[in-house]
């Protein structure tokens, strides 16, 4: 039975890779083989998953890129080449930076297709949870926590797979989950329930693969509405100074260049969406 082989780009601990791993040896993805993994990242911990991987020679199939090259989109591709014969489907699992848009360019010329993952509500063509800056899971569970205690509606978040595209997560959505958001939630309690839903919607959108179909997901009408749109950027702005790139907080975080005539959000507004981060204890915001 011909499967559909799969290069999976990381850099971080790579569970994604490791859950959709076991479903192709538990029998829920029956189609589909991993043939190679990158990272750029030498130090993680996912590396040393995919070296148990049976479908993979840890000598040949493994490998560090280094994204700081001026050849880094170039060695992406050569990866790929060397498994031409095998590769169907490029997943990009947390892989930091973005991947080049010679990689993009060279996917859509072979006819084969990419698949970007991200934990948070994105609606591509609207606005969303998501862009530069937002695919730190601690920033974009920050910013949705925030917002939909601010709003009161909507309590949920939408972790997604989707086409993946040159601009920051604008690909159209293959599959879209839903994971409660409960008044008790820390940013840490939902990151860890989104991250299995996560898994499972990369599993199923690879098993729709498997079955030769790919559809996309409706855009979600209310899930940022117009007159929403400043708290949007407010709630995404206070992510990315709580949080750095790597999801640590940052420590006495500065959100006076979030405060403009044109925003009509005060510090007081600041400090009270933070505080909404924080359900259990109160909180100090510097």
């Amino acid at each position: 039975m011909e499967k559909q082989g799969i290069i999976v780009g990381i850099s971080g601990s790579g569970t994604t890779m490791k859950a959709f791993y076991e479903a192709t040896q538990d029998g829920r993805l029956s189609k589909t083989e991993i043939v190679g993994v990158f990272s750029t990242n030498p130090n993680t911990t996912g590396l040393d998953f995919a070296k148990n991987f049976k479908t993979l020679d840890s000598e040949k199939d493994l490998l560090v890129l280094d994204h700081r090259l001026s050849t880094y989109g170039k060695d992406i591709i050569n990866f790929i080449e060397a498994r031409k014969d095998r590769f169907k489907l490029f997943c990009q699992y947390g892989l930091e930076p973005f991947t080049p848009e010679i990689v993009i360019d060279y996917l859509e010329a072979e006819g084969k297709k990419g698949i970007n993952q991200h934990g948070g509500a994105l609606n591509p063509d609207k606005y969303d949870f998501g862009g530069f800056g937002m695919s730190c899971s601690e920033r974009f569970n920050a910013a949705r926590i925030m917002f939909v205690r601010e709003t009161g509606r909507n309590y949920y978040q939408y972790p997604v797979s989707q086409v993946l595209e040159k601009e920051y997560d604008k690909g159209l959505v293959y599959r879209r989950g839903r994971v409660p958001i409960l008044k008790t939630d820390w940013v840490e309690d939902l990151k860890e329930r989104v991250k299995v839903a996560e898994w499972d919607v990369q599993i199923d959108t690879l098993r729709d693969f498997e079955k030769g179909i790919e559809t996309t997901a409706s855009p979600m009408k209310d899930l940022v509405r117009y007159w929403e749109q400043p708290l949007l950027e407010l709630v995404k702005g206070i992510a990315r100074r709580l949080y750095d790139k790597d999801g640590n907080e940052i420590q006495s975080p500065k959100f006076e260049s979030l405060i403009t005539p044109e925003s009509n959000y005060s510090i007081y507004d600041v400090r009270r969406l933070v505080g909404s981060l924080y359900p259990k204890k109160p909180v100090l915001v510097i």
